[in-house]
């Protein structure tokens, strides 16, 4: 039963972007059984951005009080020389780690979108990727929706497969690779891990359990739609012809935005793309460990990497303040660097991404690109 729920959630997920984006286009729109007029729909408008500048700002006060904890201690005079006598090229490599694990990123996304793929989504991938980073760094989670609508609009494809291949991004080729280096890091340094995070291992226990749910779940919904539609009409749903139509169109629009798991064939491809797109991001971080002179072995690197990525999970803008807390955490307590160093790491670390990240957004949204022409059939079903 799981399972379902989880596909439920994935489904009126992509209604809820459905509705998002023809509210911008003046359109009514039909969610949740309820047909909303353009007067209804000003109103929840109105709503739904004094949610989200609140989140924002609840994202940007928790972002504050991690950067407080974060520097409190530290002279910034030491920390801000340590970044100075840095050379210049040094900054310039790991941009361009940084920028070629965005670019890999993108790239593993495209890969996800239904074959047959079409002229220009490399690029409409790439771009929609970066624009929804620079979102998420002023905005936090709104990055994910920033994405969605910009591939949206950039390829044509609908927002139901379009939404499943972001869902299957942050489960199958994030959350779950990001368990696997949390359980990598238990198991080599169990006891300095255990020490810093007593509860890691109940952690990682939950973190799995979750990924398996979630996979299980897309995986039925990619092999299996109609067993997905017959549990809606348990709910009496075909009673409503209009909204039946709209969710059993849905329905089969996740499932095939869900198709590269149905592809054997495919797998190969996307573990090399996705260990790609996290080696870079690992090697940068080494990179930087190196520049700093932090000495690490790479399985060290590996442990630095899982315990600062907690800090992205948080609803930090960009991971501000978060980041740095437990990047610094971790290279003090775990690797023994004195806080100076640590502190000037972190902040050289994030600000190379968050830098670079949100001015190749601005770039991106500035190129749109070769617009993805949708074929007779996909053009059909948008209508």
């Amino acid at each position: 039963m799981v399972p379902a729920v989880v596909c439920h959630v994935v489904v009126f997920s992509a209604l809820l972007v459905q509705r998002t984006v023809f509210a911008t286009r003046g359109r009514s729109f039909l969610t949740c059984g309820c047909v909303l007029n353009p007067s209804d729909a000003s109103n929840d408008t109105a709503g739904a951005v004094f949610k989200r500048r609140l989140a924002t700002l609840l994202g940007l006060l928790i972002g504050l009080v991690f950067l407080y904890l974060a520097f409190a201690r530290v002279d910034l005079g030491a920390v801000w020389h340590q970044i100075r006598s840095l050379a210049l090229y040094q900054t310039w490599v790991a941009t361009a780690l940084t920028l070629s694990a965005l670019f890999l990123r993108g790239l593993r996304w495209w890969y996800l979108l239904p074959r047959p793929h079409r002229r220009g989504e490399l690029w409409q991938s790439v771009r929609a990727l970066s624009i929804g980073y620079g979102v998420t760094n002023v905005a936090s989670r709104l990055g994910e929706l920033a994405r969605i609508v910009a591939l949206y609009r950039g390829t044509g494809r609908d927002l139901g497969s379009v939404s499943a291949t972001v869902v299957l991004d942050r489960l199958l080729l994030d959350l779950s690779v990001f368990a696997m280096l949390v359980g990598f890091s238990l198991t080599f340094f169990h006891d300095r891990l255990t020490a810093l995070f007593p509860g890691a291992a109940a952690a990682l226990w939950a973190l799995t359990g979750v990924v398996f749910l979630g996979l299980a779940a897309l995986f039925w919904t990619a092999i299996a739609p109609q067993s997905l539609k017959r549990l809606a009409a348990l709910f009496g749903l075909e009673r409503q012809p209009a909204l039946w139509t709209r969710l059993a169109r849905l329905i089969d629009q996740v499932s095939g935005g869900l198709s590269v798991l149905t592809s054997p064939s495919a797998y190969l491809g996307l573990v090399l793309i996705n260990g790609a797109a996290w080696g870079a991001s690992v090697l940068m971080l080494g990179y930087i460990l190196a520049v700093f002179g932090v000495a690490a072995s790479p399985a060290e690197v590996v442990l630095l990497f899982a315990v600062s990525n907690l800090g992205m999970i948080l609803p930090s803008p960009g991971g501000i303040g978060t980041y740095h807390y437990f990047t610094t955490m971790g290279l003090t307590q775990l690797l023994g660097a004195d806080a100076v160093t640590a502190a000037a790491l972190a902040a050289y670390a994030h600000g190379i991404s968050y830098i670079s990240y949100s001015v190749f957004a601005l770039v991106a949204w500035l190129i749109p690109g070769v617009k993805a022409t949708p074929s007779a059939a996909a053009s059909a079903e948008l209508v």
